[in-house]
Protein backbone atom coordinates (compact mmCIF):
# COMPACT_ATOMS: atom_id res chain seq x y z
CA UNK A 1 0.00 0.00 0.00
CA UNK A 2 2.92 2.19 -0.09
CA UNK A 3 2.63 5.36 -2.15
CA UNK A 4 5.86 6.46 -1.85
CA UNK A 5 6.12 8.63 1.11
CA UNK A 6 7.37 7.32 4.57
CA UNK A 7 4.80 9.43 6.42
CA UNK A 8 2.19 8.89 4.66
CA UNK A 9 2.92 5.24 4.65
CA UNK A 10 3.06 4.94 8.10
CA UNK A 11 -0.27 6.55 8.65
CA UNK A 12 -1.60 4.00 5.77
CA UNK A 13 -0.29 1.01 7.95
CA UNK A 14 -1.53 2.00 11.17
CA UNK A 15 -4.88 3.10 9.76
CA UNK A 16 -5.16 -0.83 8.14
CA UNK A 17 -4.09 -2.26 10.97
CA UNK A 18 -7.00 -0.62 13.12
CA UNK A 19 -9.58 -1.04 10.79
CA UNK A 20 -8.35 -4.66 11.16
CA UNK A 21 -9.08 -4.48 14.46
CA UNK A 22 -12.46 -3.03 13.74
CA UNK A 23 -13.33 -5.84 11.12
CA UNK A 24 -11.87 -8.74 13.78
CA UNK A 25 -14.12 -7.78 16.32
CA UNK A 26 -17.37 -7.40 14.03
CA UNK A 27 -16.36 -10.99 12.97
CA UNK A 28 -16.16 -12.13 16.87
CA UNK A 29 -19.57 -9.76 17.75
CA UNK A 30 -18.05 -7.79 19.80
CA UNK A 31 -19.16 -4.30 19.11
CA UNK A 32 -17.55 -2.68 22.29
CA UNK A 33 -14.30 -4.18 21.05
CA UNK A 34 -15.43 -2.75 17.38
CA UNK A 35 -16.57 0.40 18.97
CA UNK A 36 -12.69 1.24 20.96
CA UNK A 37 -10.69 0.34 17.20
CA UNK A 38 -13.24 2.46 15.47
CA UNK A 39 -12.23 5.25 17.58
CA UNK A 40 -8.86 4.81 17.15
CA UNK A 41 -9.27 4.18 13.91
CA UNK A 42 -10.98 8.01 13.17
CA UNK A 43 -8.81 9.54 15.16
CA UNK A 44 -5.84 8.29 13.58
CA UNK A 45 -7.48 8.84 9.82
CA UNK A 46 -8.39 12.41 11.32
CA UNK A 47 -5.03 13.56 11.90
CA UNK A 48 -3.57 12.27 8.79
CA UNK A 49 -6.49 14.19 7.03
CA UNK A 50 -5.42 17.37 8.74
CA UNK A 51 -1.80 16.53 7.23
CA UNK A 52 -2.88 15.75 3.77
CA UNK A 53 -4.94 18.62 3.97
CA UNK A 54 -2.12 21.07 4.62
CA UNK A 55 0.52 19.70 2.37
CA UNK A 56 -2.28 19.78 -0.52
CA UNK A 57 -3.30 22.99 -0.23
CA UNK A 58 0.47 24.40 -1.17
CA UNK A 59 1.15 22.86 -4.43
CA UNK A 60 -2.87 22.50 -6.55
CA UNK A 61 -5.54 24.43 -5.36
CA UNK A 62 -8.32 22.15 -7.73
CA UNK A 63 -6.55 18.94 -6.87
CA UNK A 64 -6.62 20.08 -2.91
CA UNK A 65 -10.14 20.62 -3.15
CA UNK A 66 -10.87 17.26 -4.77
CA UNK A 67 -8.65 15.00 -2.13
CA UNK A 68 -11.06 17.48 0.40
CA UNK A 69 -14.14 16.22 -1.15
CA UNK A 70 -13.02 12.07 -1.07
CA UNK A 71 -11.96 12.96 3.28
CA UNK A 72 -15.07 14.62 3.55
CA UNK A 73 -16.82 11.38 2.12
CA UNK A 74 -14.76 9.01 4.04
CA UNK A 75 -15.63 10.97 7.55
CA UNK A 76 -19.35 10.62 6.39
CA UNK A 77 -18.86 6.74 5.49
CA UNK A 78 -17.09 6.43 8.99
CA UNK A 79 -19.28 8.46 10.96
CA UNK A 80 -22.60 6.21 9.47
CA UNK A 81 -20.30 2.85 10.77
CA UNK A 82 -19.52 4.57 14.49
CA UNK A 83 -23.03 4.97 14.60
CA UNK A 84 -24.17 1.45 13.85
CA UNK A 85 -21.71 0.22 16.08
CA UNK A 86 -22.02 2.51 19.20
CA UNK A 87 -25.40 3.96 18.53
CA UNK A 88 -27.69 1.76 17.37
CA UNK A 89 -25.65 -1.48 18.47
CA UNK A 90 -26.70 -2.52 15.12
CA UNK A 91 -24.12 -5.83 14.28
CA UNK A 92 -25.56 -6.61 10.55
CA UNK A 93 -25.31 -3.04 9.87
CA UNK A 94 -21.95 -2.61 11.21
CA UNK A 95 -20.64 -5.56 9.33
CA UNK A 96 -22.65 -4.28 6.18
CA UNK A 97 -20.98 -0.42 6.85
CA UNK A 98 -17.45 -2.30 7.46
CA UNK A 99 -17.41 -3.93 4.02
CA UNK A 100 -18.50 -1.55 2.12
CA UNK A 101 -16.08 1.11 4.12
CA UNK A 102 -13.10 -1.39 3.78
CA UNK A 103 -13.57 -1.54 -0.07
CA UNK A 104 -14.07 1.83 -1.07
CA UNK A 105 -11.20 2.85 1.41
CA UNK A 106 -8.98 0.89 -0.27
CA UNK A 107 -9.68 2.38 -3.93
CA UNK A 108 -9.76 5.92 -2.26
CA UNK A 109 -6.24 4.95 -0.58
CA UNK A 110 -4.39 4.02 -3.83
CA UNK A 111 -6.29 6.24 -6.41
CA UNK A 112 -6.34 9.60 -4.50
CA UNK A 113 -3.37 9.23 -2.43
CA UNK A 114 -0.80 7.95 -5.08
CA UNK A 115 -2.36 11.10 -7.08
CA UNK A 116 -1.25 13.48 -3.89
CA UNK A 117 1.86 12.01 -3.49
CA UNK A 118 2.65 12.14 -7.05
CA UNK A 119 2.26 15.69 -6.85
CA UNK A 120 4.02 16.12 -3.43
CA UNK A 121 7.29 14.41 -5.13
CA UNK A 122 7.16 16.94 -7.65
CA UNK A 123 6.47 20.13 -6.04
CA UNK A 124 9.12 22.91 -5.71
CA UNK A 125 9.90 21.78 -2.21
CA UNK A 126 9.73 17.56 -2.35
CA UNK A 127 8.36 15.64 0.74
CA UNK A 128 10.57 13.48 2.63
Amino acid sequence: MSVGIPAMDGDHRTMVALLDEVCLALQSRNLFAAGEALTRFAAAMAAHFIVEERLGDGFDQDNAEAHREVHDATRRQVALLQDAVTVRRDLTAARDLADEFVADWIKRLFREDRVLAANLRHAPAPIP
